[in-house]
């Protein structure tokens, strides 16, 4: 079903206990070791979205320590260079969430925070020489 985060949580949990599986038997494989990544993100991502916001910090930190042990061993790796992006990038989005950065309620005539985001991207792009995140950017946000 379409928009249900419990049932998806299962699928992801189900695939992340394979991956974790596959990783231990083979320590050594990177592949194994991003696909396990890829389940950690996956489930912090599911527990975001319920509100689950200790249990998202759980999978993202542990999905960084292993993106930062692929990144180390192969700097030369964009892919794994751009995954290590990514689980900073959650991690960063999840602390911004808590502290209210994104919320839509004004304060004291305080800007919301989705709107100090947008004046945010606004005076990057401009410092930047109008140089717009690309796609994959956009999607880490």
């Amino acid at each position: 079903k379409e928009g249900n985060l419990s049932e998806a949580l299962e699928v992801y949990q189900a695939g992340f206990a394979i991956a974790e599986r596959l990783a231990i038997a083979d320590p050594c494989n990177t592949e194994f070791q991003r696909d396990l990544s890829i389940s950690h993100e996956m489930v912090g991502n599911v527990l975001s979205a319920q509100g689950n916001m200790a249990g998202a910090q759980e999978a993202y930190q542990a999905c960084l320590v292993i993106r930062d042990r692929l990144a180390s061993f192969d700097p030369s790796n964009a892919q794994w260079q751009r995954d290590l992006r990514r689980a900073h990038a959650k991690l960063s989005k999840l602390a911004l969430d808590a502290m209210g950065y994104f919320g839509s309620e004004k304060r004291d005539g305080e800007p919301t925070g989705l709107e100090r985001f947008k004046d945010h991207r606004t005076r990057l792009v401009s410092d930047s020489g109008g140089t717009q995140a690309t796609p994959s950017d956009r999607e880490s946000i």
